[in-house]
């Protein structure tokens, strides 16, 4: 999507560690908005998710 005025593209494919650097990034904007956990508490693919991280929904980001 481009909107007025922004030439770039979007960045489409990611490497894992550009996305956690990315993500972190997020995180610390989000803290400074609304401070605490940001997770959804339960989701239809939650059986997956704690099989693949060891019993969270995803991994740990701080």
């Amino acid at each position: 999507m481009n909107f007025p005025g922004n030439s770039r593209q979007p960045k489409v494919h990611w490497e894992w560690d550009e996305w956690l650097e990315s993500r972190a990034a997020r995180r610390r904007i989000s803290e400074k908005i609304g401070p605490g956990v940001s997770r959804r508490k339960s989701s239809s693919a939650d059986k997956k998710l704690r099989r693949l991280f060891n019993g969270e929904r995803g991994p740990d980001f701080r």
